[in-house]
């Protein structure tokens, strides 16, 4: 669907919460506190999750303040089942965050305090989600799921506010037999956006169609097809209407073939689409102009090998964008805006093996190479054609090594990401390039019974990092050691 470009991953849960409480306390002030409730009788299943998090933060401002913050959310659901193949199943979910971002420094700033902070803007973001659904199997093969969500979000900061409304509906029917299984379904989204003098509305209508099927024990096929209707309006205050409509495809066509007991190839092609969220369509809080959907081409081939003691998996995958979604920095934040790269492509290969080195030790390495191309721009007047995309690492990788004894789990690791161009320089001519990113972790836990203690560092050797925007504009990222300790209780 809308904004699927890389595919999607599935949480299937078991209904029932585990029952437990949480909490852990770091440096900088790090507090929280997590409560998880379930509850079973007969028919009825009813769980609670409490949670909150809050840091004093990390960067100082002249006044001594810092860019502290807060999380706290709330889920509440009951699931009802008043015959064996009748579910019914009601959510309420509360999300309230206060978050104040440090402003950028200057090169010379960042290498002598990271924690220096010249500003700070404040957002406060709540969202209240309430969905309700049922599902119906009219026997073992054949089954009807349907949801209706309805979300209200609110976005404040100090010179603007934003209300959101979001109302959401998926009607999903599914039959398998042995060796297929198919599913036909309806999705459907209308969201508002209330400023203080302008309604912007986004309206999705989909239909799909997916489908399994394992041609024999060795060979499985999988496709799907959407068809997407996306509705923009803006109606601001005392002007006329601005309305734009577009038509959206996907495709999705993968194969698997099983060479042996331990290995087997495979190859995806798959068309996918992002339709902007409204917020892009606005600068500064006042509307800018509609912009294209993303439309990108992937296609990827790959190797499994999974043995004993290893469990290795190679891909290669190319993307062909058109439209990509980026924000265009004119150097002032007043006048820049989101706009879209004509045409890119992005192409490399992914590595990831885990290797068993006995029964208490092993080691994992994950490595991606990526190149990023820009082929036509118009905003740089062709300037920007050829070049690398700005914030894309070629050489990203993260390497583990896990001790497991007993009930003492331990995992250390390493990620690195190379060096690369500065996040707003499309001309690739800036003096100044994102500099190579490294952090070291650490992490512990001890089980007993039904008692768990945990420890985390995070950055162990205190390594600066940061994010590039341009020359003398960075934003400190994971800059200094951070550590936290606790303890999960169940019952």
């Amino acid at each position: 669907g809308d904004g699927a470009n890389a595919g999607v991953i599935n949480i299937i849960t078991n209904g029932k919460n585990d029952n437990y409480i949480k909490s852990y306390v770091g440096n900088n002030g790090t507090k929280n506190a997590t409560a998880s409730l379930g509850f079973n009788y007969e028919k009825i299943i009813a769980n609670a999750l409490i949670d909150y998090t809050s840091t004093d933060g990390t960067r100082v401002d002249l006044n001594d303040d810092k860019d502290e913050n807060y999380n706290k959310n709330k889920n509440f659901n009951i699931i009802y089942f008043p015959t064996d193949d009748l579910e019914l199943n009601l959510a309420r979910n509360y999300s309230n965050m206060d978050t104040k971002y440090a402003g950028s420094l200057t090169l010379d700033e960042y290498k002598n305090n990271p924690n220096k902070a010249n500003s700070f803007t404040e957002q406060y973001l709540s969202s209240y989600v309430t969905t309700g659904g049922f599902k119906y199997n009219f026997n073992p093969n054949l089954s009807l799921e349907s949801s209706y969500s309805d979300e209200d979000k609110r976005s404040e900061f100090t010179t603007f506010k934003s209300k959101y409304e979001y109302k959401s509906f998926v009607s999903k029917l599914n039959y398998q037999e042995n060796d297929y299984k198919v599913l036909v379904g309806i999705d459907g989204f209308d969201g508002d956006r209330i400023g203080t003098s302008d309604i912007t509305n986004k309206n999705n209508k989909a239909v799909f169609v997916s489908g399994e099927y394992n041609i024999s024990d060795d060979l499985k096929v999988s496709s799907g097809v959407r068809r997407e209707n996306v509705e923009y309006k803006y109606e601001p205050n005392g002007a006329d209407t601005l309305k734009n409509d577009e038509y959206l495809n996907a495709y999705d066509l993968g194969i698997n073939y099983q060479l042996d007991n331990i290995s087997s190839i495979f190859a995806n092609y798959n068309k996918s689409f992002q339709a902007p969220d409204i917020d892009k369509f606005f600068s500064n809080g006042l509307f800018n102009d509609f912009i294209e959907p993303s439309k990108v081409n992937n296609y990827t081939v790959g190797y499994n090998n999974i043995q004993k003691n290893n469990k290795l998996k190679v891909s290669l995958f190319r993307a062909d964008l058109k439209n990509e979604i980026y924000y265009y920095n004119t150097g002032s934040w007043a006048t820049s805006f989101n706009t879209n790269i004509d045409k890119s492509h992005k192409y490399g290969l992914e590595v990831f093996d885990k290797y068993l080195i006995n029964d208490n030790l092993y080691t994992s390495v994950n490595y991606s190479y990526i190149i990023a191309k820009i082929d036509e721009e118009n905003e740089g007047n062709g300037t920007y054609n050829g070049k690398d995309l700005p914030g894309v690492s070629k050489h990203n990788i993260t390497v583990n090594l896990g001790y497991d004894i007993n009930n003492l789990n331990t995992v250390l690791s390493h990620t690195y990401r190379n060096s690369a161009y500065a996040a707003d320089d499309f001309a690739n001519n800036f003096n100044q390039k994102q500099e190579a990113y490294n952090s070291t972790d650490l992490g512990t836990s001890y089980t007993y019974q039904n008692v768990e203690l945990f420890a985390k560092i995070q950055n162990l050797f205190d390594e600066d990092n940061g994010l590039w925007i341009s020359d003398d504009v960075i934003y400190p990222v994971n800059f200094e050691r951070t550590y936290y300790a606790g303890m999960k209780v169940k019952f």
